[in-house]
């Protein structure tokens, strides 16, 4: 009997992963598809010592520090081909997650920071090339182990402001401190 279970469950794990290798990679092009996702949970105690170098970035796989979500950039014909990246998780500051586009072997785009519980950014048309492949990734600084939303959007998502969303927005910083280069603005956008 223990071995008919333990074939059973080899082989299940087995078709499980055959599956996943041969999972088809969606093709965002603004008509049919406006918008690929990836739900899956960040892993609890993630506790990456600052940010990942590009190198990182790029050889991220699925599950460890990194969620990946895989694309064809192949905007329709009369589609504006500008693209947003976007993750949202729940917690305030016991998670921090930086997002990154990735295509041809270099990050392309990236949007961190240390406080809040989204980021996104923009990806013009013309970084892009139609019919290759990109690569979303959520990179977990650091995690309570919670859900986390991936996705990318074409044409661009407005995102709403905080009150908009229903909830206070953080204190603004003062005029006198000058923007810091891809860091998250009141919005959780990149500048």
């Amino acid at each position: 009997m223990r071995v008919r279970a333990l074939i059973a469950v080899a082989t299940a794990v087995l078709v499980g992963a055959a599956t996943q290798a041969s999972a088809k990679i969606d093709t965002l092009d603004g008509k049919k598809v406006k918008k690929v996702i990836s739900i899956t949970q960040t892993r609890q105690n993630a506790a990456t010592v600052g940010d990942p170098d590009e190198a990182k970035v790029i050889g991220c796989r699925q599950g460890i520090d990194c969620n990946r979500l895989d694309f064809i950039y192949k905007p329709a014909k009369g589609v504006k081909g500008n693209i947003t990246v976007f993750a949202q998780w729940y917690f305030v500051g016991t998670t921090d997650v930086d997002i990154y586009l990735v295509g041809a072997g270099k990050v392309l785009g990236k949007c961190g920071g240390e406080m809040g519980n989204e980021r996104h950014f923009d990806v013009a048309a013309s970084a892009l090339k139609p019919g290759k492949a990109y690569t979303a990734i959520a990179w977990y600084s650091h995690s309570t182990g919670e859900g986390l939303t991936l996705e990318v959007d074409m044409p661009t998502k407005t995102v709403k402001p905080y009150e908009a969303q229903g909830s206070p927005a953080p204190a603004p910083v003062p005029s006198s401190v000058p923007p810091i280069p891809n860091t998250v603005r009141v919005d959780g956008a990149c500048s």
